[in-house]
């Protein structure tokens, strides 16, 4: 089984009667200039922003701490939209091409956490972390899986009410037998795996709107729906860079509760005895 392609080709559009339509190298180039040029004045507010919070000019008020660290926050959430910007992008030119590599999954998770801490911390939510201490290595582009992360915790950042709670995990899981469905993985046959879970409070997606999560511009077009905090292209971004590494991503969700994505990396297609999924 071939577990990493080094280039992605664009995903099929979720709509059955619209296709999502290449988008021409010459705009590509305008749009990925665009994002490179919107990150100059980003970092030099962020520069500020960490100037100030610092109190290197001057004593700050609890008032004042709050709002710099609301500015912060949002700051940090424009660098995510840049950078989905850029994904989707490349994504849609066919030019998003894979650097595998050996990767510590913790250590990105752990990484990812520490990126997103600004975000967390705005709206005065507590992170639950259940990671072992170690797990086996993964052969992965690096900066993909960090993606992945970024986006289901942006995404339950988003979801979950003020003084909310967010729990990771992460495990090895020997003989994992994936979900039914799953695109990128043998069906029916175990693997061994890395098993990662984010869970938020955002209240839980119905039932009948899980399976249109993944999809491009989920949210464009049901705007109303709640208990997804994600814009409709970052999960999307994250499913299909799941799947080039032969993993597979999935919603489980209850209302009234909360959500729980959750995703799995295969790290050598062996036939052991099986284990689900708890």
């Amino acid at each position: 089984m071939e577990l990493l392609s080094h280039q992605i080709s664009r995903p099929p559009s979720s709509s059955s009667t619209q296709a999502t339509r290449p988008i021409a190298p010459e705009n590509a180039d305008v749009v990925l200039s665009i994002s490179q040029e919107l990150r100059t004045p980003m970092s030099s507010i962020m520069g500020y922003t960490d100037l100030l919070l610092s109190e290197s000019v001057g004593i700050l008020g609890a008032l004042q701490r709050q709002f710099l660290q609301r500015v912060q926050a949002n700051i940090d959430r424009l660098n995510h939209l840049i950078q989905d910007l850029v994904s989707v992008t490349a994504l849609d030119s066919d030019s998003l091409k894979l650097q595998p590599a050996t990767v510590d999954m913790l250590e990105v998770i752990e990484d990812a956490i520490t990126s997103a801490g600004n975000q967390f911390r705005e709206k005065s939510i507590t992170l639950h972390m259940n990671l072992p201490d170690r797990v086996p290595p993964l052969r992965a582009d690096r900066d993909a899986m960090y993606q992945v992360m970024m986006q289901l915790l942006s995404n339950a950042y988003l979801a979950s009410p003020q003084n909310g709670e967010v729990s990771i995990s992460a495990c090895y899981k020997p003989g994992l037998i994936p979900p039914v469905g799953s695109p990128s993985v043998a069906a029916g046959q175990p693997v061994d795996a890395i098993y990662v879970t984010v869970t938020d409070q955002g209240g839980g997606v119905p039932p009948d709107e899980q399976r249109r999560v993944f999809g491009r511009l989920y949210r464009a077009d049901n705007p109303l729906i709640e208990g997804l905090g994600d814009t409709g292209v970052g999960l999307s971004i994250a499913k299909t860079l799941v799947e080039a590494h032969g993993g597979a991503i999935w919603l489980e969700s209850q209302i009234g509760k909360g959500s729980t994505f959750q995703f799995i990396l295969p790290l050598l297609p062996q036939r052991k005895p099986a284990q689900e999924v708890q």
